[in-house]
């Protein structure tokens, strides 16, 4: 049992960043400014090669923090790493584990790592209601000598993911840009939020949830050519969004309620959950099925060719997932 690692859990990711830098500071003057620090994704890292690096120390820092982000997707053998690492941690590692879900279900991966925790490891950090969100957004404002009109308030929760570190990001670069003295309308959040949103794997998800072939590869093209994420990250990230689609639309068919669903796949916010129940409209299970279907395929596909093809063979998976809703052709390369 290690006090050196952390499962914190929970939506309000502005409060769990804040206590992930206040650890790295402390680290930090602990090891005398050298510090190693990792990030890792299920979907793109397997746990045993994760666990094998934390085992292997660091060649330049005395110290070193280690990262593991959506520990809801890890599958068995990745609970089963990191149990199994938790038993007897190495040295000089500091390792957090995080996810939006509160770990309630046992049988869940945060639920599976919550049990061989020390109590004060494990940290929840709770969604604002919304009147609270509110109220942080007036009061961000007001310390600015700037004002908001409830409409724009309101269009800002609806664009921007429901904790303070993406609000405190968005109510900045408003400051930065209108100023003291501006009281902000629906046109300036339209302008710097919506219009202006950097594109990553969530945002082209809500192209392909709309069934927008186009704008999903204009948004996939976008990314590749900005150097936001590489070819395998973005299959990745986006086959673990038609996962939860695939779950969400399942108890949809078994007659849940819109609301319960998405709380059973623990999607949180307005426009979160308006993107995936548009998706649930435009996708059936059984589309969703072959789409998953295809991901070793192409996974596969991404992994032995050229980078300079990987634009293509991503073209040809978007294609086949949303205009042929998973009926697939052999594919082939350029």
């Amino acid at each position: 049992m290690s006090k050196s690692i952390f499962l914190l859990l929970g939506p309000e990711n502005g409060e769990k960043e804040r206590f992930i830098a206040r650890l790295r500071s402390d680290l930090e003057k602990k090891a005398g400014g050298s510090l190693e620090t990792s990030s890792f994704y299920p979907y793109d890292t397997s746990m045993a090669d994760v666990v094998s690096d934390m085992r292997n120390g660091s060649l330049f820092a005395s110290s070193k923090l280690v990262k593991i982000s959506r520990i809801e997707d890890l599958k068995k053998e990745g609970v089963d790493s990191l149990i199994e690492y938790i038993a007897s941690p190495a040295p000089g590692v500091t390792l957090l584990l995080l996810s939006d879900e509160i770990g309630s279900d046992p049988k869940s991966p945060p639920g599976k790592l919550k049990k061989p925790l020390p109590k004060e490891n494990v940290k929840i950090f709770w969604e604002l209601f919304e009147n609270q969100k509110q109220g942080w957004i007036l009061s961000y404002f007001r310390e600015k000598k700037m004002g908001i009109h409830q409409e724009a308030l309101e269009l800002l929760l609806d664009l921007v993911d429901n904790n303070t570190l993406d609000l405190k990001e968005a109510c900045g670069r408003l400051a930065l840009y209108y100023g003291e003295g501006r009281q902000l309308s629906v046109e300036d959040v339209e302008s710097q939020i919506l219009h202006s949103k950097e594109e990553n794997v969530f945002s082209l998800f809500a192209k392909i949830a709309e069934g927008d072939l186009a704008g999903s590869l204009d948004i996939c093209i976008k990314i590749l050519e900005s150097g936001a994420g590489q070819a395998v990250q973005i299959l990745g990230g986006i086959i673990w969004q038609f996962r939860r689609l695939h779950a969400l639309r399942l108890l949809l068919d078994s007659n849940f309620s819109e609301q319960e669903a998405l709380n059973r796949v623990n999607i949180r916010g307005k426009r979160n959950g308006q993107i995936s129940l548009q998706g649930a409209a435009n996708y059936s299970s059984e589309d969703l099925g072959r789409i998953l279907a295809l991901q070793a395929r192409y996974d596969g596909l991404l992994r032995s060719t050229p980078a300079e093809a990987h634009s293509h063979v991503l073209s040809m998976f978007f294609y086949y997932a949303v205009a042929r809703k998973g009926l697939e052709e052999e594919p082939v390369l350029p």
